[in-house]
């Protein structure tokens, strides 16, 4: 139909007359200049590109919260791909739009589409856009999708037309891509690997608006860390950046990160020619949190109790409300512990939780992460959780919430406890592991005015969890918090409580407060009459006094533990108190009587089906022949272990034997069987997130490179195990101090004071990874098998000689600035040496690079 042919449309609220102007309409593209310039995100914006190019894809939706950049990329992307489009683009903001009737009419009116008779503004619009080649950017559309359809019917009826839509909530609409806007790209938490800060969208804009307030502002290596660490606390949320940037005029960067704690006072004062909901924080999320319903408002604040994330069982268990009952229908499943069972009633939600989630990550105030066991976890923004723990406090339900909280997370930990020794460690650990954020928040608010009881039995139940994942100082101070808080709880689950700090102050050496912390338990045990808590006492003062070198402390305690343990016919109780004097006769050289006890207990297991207590037996009779010097008997034992040790799927028992298996090769002079063990306790270790595991394959690791004669290596591993180790508050077992300090003797004798010293401080100031990428370049001689050949390199891999002098300084422990600064280049000519670097060896990380490196002899 001709332009300015026109047709009426009936609106609810008034008649609409609609004439095309062409002049108007020839105006083809209108898009915003921006005054600041766009930062990174250069993926987004290929990807974005490359996707509009595609002829079947007709509406793209960028989503996320407030403040994640949704504008300014749509209008990069639109830009970049002006000249694509035969009528150009065209930009529309809909901010000020509220009624979704009216979004034809605005569409139309910025288009130049004018009001007159006869046609619909829809109509119009697809007439005049019928056979236009053009790209539209809607911008601002969360509040107008209920009036969303006419987009498909504009889209249906114009096919050169395509759509760049951006909103706070997906569309819903056929044919409609859905990409969510990220976060600009963050810095790895201090200890990660080092990578220079600027490398990293995050902290590039922060510099960028920070020296639009102060010229002279520039990273260095004394502020790098601390504007990384703001760029982190802000979750890479542009917005919260910029405004954070501006604040420097003001504030040093030490003194901006010290305030962020509350961000939402902070992050203020925006330019007055944005929106008014753009120009502090709080409005912008305001804005999104006054857009929900109800019970949507209800759920967002409950969840802001949750730290660093949560499942959607937590999410019901927690937040649902209501009746036993109720909480138990949103969940599926029955309460299973009486701590959330006594606890206050909040008010019910009617709609499912599972339904409610949805809404808010459409809404883009939660973001969906990756699934764990086929379990989605989700998460909020520190920015946007920090304003919904506004709406908690206001709401006069965060007493209730935060008990609920911390029940369900007892809950999840006493399970734990038992689980930590079966075969599904891994999953416990990682499950725990994912929810160390808000066990820390529930010990804490248990410890601070919450319930002492629920922190106490918290803080005990962990137990198992501390040592693995390298937190036994961290476990430790929460049982000492707890026990101080929680002096009124029941006297059996203190008893419980102080035998467990009494094993993580063993595991650190602190044998005063290990005997401490078991004799207070051995106290309250007695004064109740529990003779099965006595022995259990009893036996943890044993293992002290064993590791003491007081063994007939040791014999003395051990043994009247089992007594106890005969009296009550614990089955399980007397296989550990033999196995327990087993050690202490391997320990004190006695060898035929440890032997003899162990046997004992072998049977006993056998007679208890006790796979898991058996493949225990059977490493530690390999540990008493390796001792007796028996290669033989050790190997066979120590073998048995393993094979029933994978039978249970006990993967701690597996790294166990893994390591003695080890040990025992490299005695032998087999050191390729050596590094072959090593490896594959080091890869399960690494699994586990075992990080003790993993230094005691390091030091293992070193041994052989020493016997290999390479002593530079031994003692880079070793000083990173050593580092790890202080860090940890996990010192080497007294039984293995002798032999790592003639290793450390011999590992200077062969390089000198000063190499071994450069060595040393190199190997404790390397992160963990790139440690454990020497480890496992370590070589051994002999000849290479077919699988394990080098590939064909050129000379030196092909690195040229400024190429290889940064490598090697990578190799030495050195970051980027020290890199640049010691070779009197850029730091951005280092991160082109190092782009190079990784692509001529064909790896993707430096770790990986220094590990290429020491294979091929290059450092």
């Amino acid at each position: 139909m001709p332009r300015g042919r026109g047709a009426r449309r009936r609106s609810s609220r008034k008649w609409v007359n609609i004439v095309v102007a062409p002049a108007a309409f020839e105006a083809l593209e209108n898009l915003p200049s921006p005054l600041t310039p766009f930062v990174g995100r250069e993926a987004e914006v290929a990807s974005l590109c490359s996707l509009l190019r595609q002829d079947e894809i007709r509406l793209v939706t960028l989503t996320g919260p407030g403040g994640i950049g949704k504008t300014r990329l749509a209008l990069r992307v639109a830009s970049d791909l002006r000249h694509e489009f035969a009528d150009g683009v065209r930009f529309i903001s809909l901010a000020a739009v509220t009624d979704p009737d009216l979004l034809p009419v605005t569409i139309a009116g910025a288009l130049g589409v004018r009001e007159e008779s006869h046609w619909s503004a829809l109509t119009a619009l697809m007439d005049a856009l019928r056979n236009r080649h053009q790209l539209l950017v809607l911008d601002n559309l969360e509040r107008l999708v209920d009036g969303a359809g006419v987009i498909t019917d504009l889209l249906t009826a114009c096919t050169g037309m395509k759509v760049v839509a951006t909103s706070r909530t997906r569309l819903r609409l056929r044919g409609e891509h859905e990409r969510p806007v990220p976060p600009l790209t963050l810095p790895p938490p201090r200890g990660a690997e080092a990578e220079p800060v600027l490398d990293y969208d995050a902290v590039r804009l922060f510099v960028d608006r920070a020296r639009g307030v102060d010229p002279s502002f520039a990273i260095t290596t004394t502020n790098a860390a601390v504007v990384a660490e703001i760029c982190r606390q802000l979750d890479g949320l542009p917005l919260a950046i910029e405004l954070a940037g501006a604040r420097v005029k003001v504030l040093s960067p030490d003194a901006l990160l010290a305030r962020l704690t509350n961000r939402l006072r902070v992050l203020t004062g925006g330019p007055r020619d944005l929106p008014e909901r753009q120009r502090t924080l709080r409005d912008t999320i305001a804005w999104s949190h006054d857009l929900l319903d109800r019970e949507e408002q209800i759920l967002f604040r409950r969840l802001a109790v949750f730290a660093g994330g949560f499942t959607l069982e937590a999410a019901e268990g927690v937040c649902a409300g209501g009746s036993d009952a109720s909480a138990e229908a949103q969940r599926g499943q029955p309460i299973r512990s009486s701590s959330l069972a006594s606890l206050a009633r909040i008010t019910a939600l009617d709609t499912p939780v599972l339904d409610l989630l949805g809404g808010l990550v459409d809404d883009s105030l939660l973001q969906g992460s990756e699934l764990r066991a086929g379990e989605p976890r989700f998460s909020m923004l520190e920015t946007v959780r920090e304003y919904a723990l506004e709406r908690l406090a206001e709401s006069g339900e965060e007493a209730a919430i935060r008990a609920w909280h911390a029940a369900w997370f007892l809950d999840v930990a006493e399970q734990a406890e038992a689980e930590l020794a079966g075969p599904h460690q891994i999953t416990w650990l990682s499950r725990l592991e994912a929810d160390h954020e808000n066990l820390r928040s529930a010990l804490n608010w248990s410890s601070t005015g919450g319930d002492a009881g629920i922190g106490l039995r918290l803080a005990s139940a962990l137990w198992r969890f501390w040592a693995p994942r390298g937190h036994l100082r961290e476990g430790r101070e929460w049982l000492e918090r707890a026990l101080l808080t929680g002096d009124d709880a029941p006297p059996e689950t203190r008893a419980k409580a102080l035998h467990h700090l009494g094993n993580l102050a063993l595991d650190l050496d602190d044998y005063p407060r290990a005997e401490a912390a078991y004799e207070a338990s051995l106290h309250l045990w007695r004064a109740h009459g529990n003779e099965r808590g006595v022995a259990a006492a009893l036996n943890g003062l044993g293992l002290v006094a064993s590791n003491r070198g007081d063994y007939r402390e040791a014999m003395r305690l051990h043994g009247e533990a089992l007594d106890l343990r005969r009296k009550h016919g614990d089955r399980y109780g007397i296989t550990l108190s033999l196995h327990n004097l087993g050690n202490v006769a391997r320990d004190e050289g006695d060898y035929e009587r440890a032997r003899a006890l162990h046997e004992e207990v072998v049977e006993r297991r056998r007679e208890l089906g006790d796979l898991a207590g058996l493949a225990y037996s059977s490493w530690i009779l390999g540990q008493l022949a390796a001792g007796q010097g028996d290669a033989d008997a050790a190997g066979q034992r120590f073998e048995e272990g393993l094979r029933l040790f994978r039978e249970v799927g006990d993967k701690l028992g597996i790294g166990y034997t893994l390591v003695d298996l080890a040990r025992l090769a490299h005695q032998q002079g087999d050191d390729k069987q050596a590094v072959s063990r090593y490896r594959e306790a080091l890869t399960l270790r690494r699994e586990m997130g075992d990080q003790r595991g993993v230094v005691e394959c390091l030091e293992g690791l070193a041994s052989v490179a020493l016997a290999q004669g390479q002593p530079e290596h031994a003692v880079q591993l070793l000083g990173g195990a050593d580092a790890w180790r202080e860090a940890a508050g996990a010192p080497l077992p007294p039984a293995a101090r002798a032999g790592h300090l003639q290793e450390i003797a011999d590992a200077s004798a062969a390089l000198g004071e000063s190499r071994f010293a450069m060595a040393w401080k190199t190997g404790r100031a390397t992160p963990l990874e790139e440690t454990i990428a020497v480890g496992e370049a370590i070589q051994v001689a002999g000849p290479v098998a077919a699988d394990d050949a080098t590939p064909d390199l050129p000379p030196n891999a092909g690195l040229t000689t400024r190429e290889l002098e940064v490598l090697r300084l990578f190799a030495a422990g050195h970051d980027s600035f020290e890199v640049a600064d010691l070779l009197f280049i850029s730091r951005r000519t280092v991160t082109t040496h190092s782009s190079n670097i990784l692509a001529k060896l064909g790896v993707n990380s430096r770790a990986a690079a220094v590990g290429a490196a020491l294979r091929l002899g290059l450092v």
